[in-house]
């Protein structure tokens, strides 16, 4: 049995079954039934370590030996890890497991209910992104992140929402006004189930555009242009139900760079508060 505090060579690790996922950490691939999410190399062996300590805690220390090759490292960047597999449980994991902090102590994984899959020899491919949205993609830039600030939530109330996705709509607001890590992979998962709920209904995928628009400026260059493509797909998705959707078009704002755009940000803004006069973000 390897030692968690043992140094974590991805491309040796074995792939391994995590409540209804199978983890390929060779690929960074975590894969669900329906999509595949690449980890950054980082998160993968911090995630790899949790698993082999078999749901004991996992100190820092043990983190910064096999993940950071020994080398001390703050707080901050152990935090920015956690937070990131915790937005991956939240989100593609839906409850196959969770990351749990014991203060002062370490962290330990819990893996969710459900049957074990048997670990594929090859995953499923990921849903192939068409040259459109590449294109799209090109024209998108990081400086809008002033435009965020954590707090602009632009909710349309022109329509109710079904009441099966009332709650969970409510309950992605009050995430999303966190303003925090935590608060907004609580906000994604809710707003994803949303979409899976009522796939039809235009503000849950305004609201997951927004969120995941907010998102792709906190994240890291190699994971930034994976969560602007999910805020475009969420756009085209919304607006293609409702060309007026509020939030929808302000997440269309969120994503275009602040330089030298501020004449299109304004434009779409100002049209924004003419189809929707009393919403108040």
């Amino acid at each position: 049995m390897k030692l968690v505090s043992a140094s974590i060579d991805l491309a040796h690790e074995q792939a391994f079954a995590l409540g209804e996922l199978c983890v390929r950490p060779s690929t960074r691939e975590v894969v669900a039934a329906d999509r595949v999410e690449v980890l950054e190399p980082r998160v993968m062996q911090v995630l790899v370590a949790l698993h082999r300590a078999g749901g004991a805690i996992v100190s820092r220390d043990d983190l910064s030996h096999c993940c950071w090759e020994g080398r001390v490292v703050g707080d901050d960047a152990i935090n920015r890890v956690i937070s990131r597999l915790r937005r991956t449980a939240e989100g593609i994991g839906r409850g196959s497991f969770r990351v749990e902090t014991v203060t002062k102590v370490g962290y330990r994984l819990v893996s969710g209910g459900g049957e074990r899959p048997a670990v594929p020899d090859q995953p499923p491919l990921p849903p192939a992104t068409p040259q459109t949205r590449r294109a799209m993609m090109a024209g998108l830039g990081a400086g809008a992140a002033a435009l965020a600030g954590g707090a602009w939530l632009l909710r349309q109330r022109d329509d109710a929402p079904p009441a099966a996705v009332a709650e969970l709509m409510e309950r992605g607001e009050l995430a999303l006004r966190q303003v925090t890590s935590d608060g907004n992979a609580q906000a994604l998962a809710l707003f994803e189930q949303v979409t899976e709920i009522a796939p039809d209904y235009a503000d849950g995928w305004g609201h997951l555009a927004l969120v995941c628009a907010l998102e792709s400026h906190a994240r890291s260059a190699s994971s930034q242009a994976t969560m602007q493509a999910r805020a475009v797909a969420a756009i085209e998705r919304a607006l293609a139900l409702d060309p007026r959707n509020a939030p929808a078009n302000g997440a269309r704002a969120m994503l275009l760079p602040a330089r030298g755009r501020w004449l299109e940000i304004e434009r779409i803004l100002r049209g924004v508060l003419r189809d929707h006069p009393t919403n108040a973000d």
